[in-house]
């Protein structure tokens, strides 16, 4: 039963459709299968960590600290900004599409979308941290 109760919060966290869930169509749009699978391990173990601080109060040093919680939103929201006006300035161009993205980047995107989503840190701290 307990379980169960684990795997729907998880699905709860994991299924509404923010910039992770964006972040891995756009991968599984130009990357072959090898890059998605490595893409959506990267992004579970990101995602983990972050399920993980909320779980064992991240929150309550946000509410100890309201000005990191200031920085954490602000912070958040200029990336989600910078990387929303990056997708709406560039022209897409199926020919020529860039299939082989570094690691690192890949490792940065995936932190980006991750920890740098407000959204998911909120949501997180307020669903298992509570």
């Amino acid at each position: 039963m307990y379980f169960l109760q684990g795997l729907l919060v998880g699905l709860a966290t994991f299924a509404p459709v923010g910039m992770q869930n964006l972040f891995i169509i756009n991968t599984a749009l130009v990357q072959p299968v090898r890059r998605i699978i490595l893409t959506l391990a990267i992004l579970a173990l990101f995602d983990m960590s972050l399920s993980a601080a909320a779980f064992y109060g991240i929150g309550a040093v946000l509410e100890m600290w309201p000005i990191m919680k200031l920085i954490v939103i602000l912070f958040g929201s200029l990336l989600i900004i910078y990387m929303g006006s990056n997708i709406f300035r560039t022209e897409p161009d199926v020919r020529n599409l860039n299939t082989h993205i570094p690691i690192r980047k890949l490792i940065m995107s995936a932190i980006a979308v991750s920890w740098g989503n407000p959204q998911a840190v909120l949501d997180a701290t307020m669903l298992l941290g509570a």
